[in-house]
């Protein structure tokens, strides 16, 4: 997701499924970092002290990423973003999607249905996940307005 001056300006989910996963992912975001050349990359923080070799992999090359092209790099923890979308009621993440889709009305034609307890999470959701990130950021932050920023799920 990338904002600017509070504006939605592109979303999308970008996936890697090659034995060449790090130079997939690093080109692609090597491109998009061109392409709208951000302030920041936000990511959210891995939970676990064992995370899984991709998730690890992923991380690392987004840092690699951000440190060759002099970026700053901020994490969003899971509790952090919890605690800042309580404020609103939104405990689960289709609420906290709703809220997302309310703050930036341009990306509310993308909310997916909320799900039945045995169907997969839709593949817009990490969209909102991102967003969610962006917002809980830059409360934190106190930013003002969005600036060019980039919210890496």
């Amino acid at each position: 997701m990338i904002i600017e001056n509070g504006s939605v300006l592109d979303t999308g989910v970008r996936s890697c499924w090659t034995p060449e996963f790090e130079d997939c992912l690093g080109s692609r975001l090597q491109r998009i970092v061109q392409t709208y050349k951000p302030s920041a990359l936000i990511l959210r923080e891995t939970e676990s002290h064992n995370p899984a070799h991709r998730k690890k992999l992923l991380v690392d090359t987004i840092n690699r990423v951000a440190r060759h092209q002099n970026l700053a790099t901020f994490q969003v923890s899971r509790s952090t973003l919890q605690r800042h979308f309580l404020r609103y009621q939104a405990t689960t993440k289709h609420e906290i999607a709703c809220i997302v889709a309310r703050l930036f009305p341009e990306l509310s034609w993308q909310l997916p249905h909320k799900r039945k307890a045995w169907e997969s999470e839709h593949y817009r959701s990490s969209i909102f996940d991102a967003a969610a990130g962006v917002v809980v950021h830059t409360s934190v932050a106190h930013i003002e307005p969005l600036d060019n920023l980039i919210d890496l799920r």
